[in-house]
């Protein structure tokens, strides 16, 4: 069922972007939200790491001259970075990890070029739709 759900996503991502011209911060990101919308700790701490990459990345490009896949390549070393460090951190909280390992650096990137709340509200509604249609058919998500 976990592949269903993640073409899913892919799908309501394609439809979604084309009806509304507002990325839901990429083709898979959605599908993996879904699988994981019962774990609200994840996808918090999933976000947290997605807006912190944003602020290193604006940070490092005071310096750099990021653009294109440099920039994306940087965002996803920030994010797993980051990752990382919090999976090494002795707290609870730390020991829930992320959303896989690339989903808050593609977060960051489309936060980074449509704006912040345009991506996470998209995002939001995509993975909705996912996480219904996924229940729909009788999964259950963790």
């Amino acid at each position: 069922m976990y592949a269903q759900i993640i073409v899913t996503g892919i799908l309501v991502s394609l439809l979604f972007s084309y009806f509304t011209q507002l990325s839901p911060a990429g083709l898979i990101v959605p599908g993996y939200i879904a699988l994981n919308i019962g774990s609200p700790l994840k996808l918090l701490l999933t976000l947290a790491v997605s807006l912190l990459t944003i602020l290193i990345y604006r940070l490092i490009s005071e310096f750099t001259i990021l653009y294109g896949q440099r920039r994306f390549a940087v965002m996803i070393v920030i994010s797993v970075g980051i990752s990382y460090i919090l999976s090494l951190l002795p707290i609870p909280a730390a020991g829930v990890g992320v959303v896989g390992y690339l989903i808050p650096g593609i977060i960051a990137k489309e936060c980074e070029r449509q704006g912040v709340i345009r991506t996470l509200a998209a995002m939001a509604a995509a993975s909705a739709v996912t996480a219904g249609i996924a229940m729909l058919f009788g999964a259950k998500l963790l």
